[in-house]
């Protein structure tokens, strides 16, 4: 989520870790992944070209982190 409908970027892992980006990417961004990794790694960053971006990691249901970054073009990043 952020202020704007363009992030300049949003980077993720996949469903087999494997750091994946989009850029330029809509506002709001999200994205659905199954992963199928022996050790999962579950992680999101994203950069507006805004004043204002929130990340949120949901597992069934569950939200595991939700981070918010302001200024201008800030970054947010959210790990689980």
């Amino acid at each position: 989520m952020s202020d704007t409908s363009t992030l300049n970027s949003a980077t993720w892992f996949d469903g087999m870790n494997e750091l994946q980006q989009e850029y330029p990417a809509s506002a709001p961004w999200s994205l659905s992944v199954v992963n199928t990794a022996t050790y999962p790694m579950m992680g999101l960053g994203a950069q507006t070209e805004g004043q204002s971006v929130t990340c949120r990691i949901i597992v069934d249901g569950r939200v595991l982190d939700e981070q918010t970054a302001v200024g201008q073009y800030a970054v947010v990043n959210c790990n689980a």
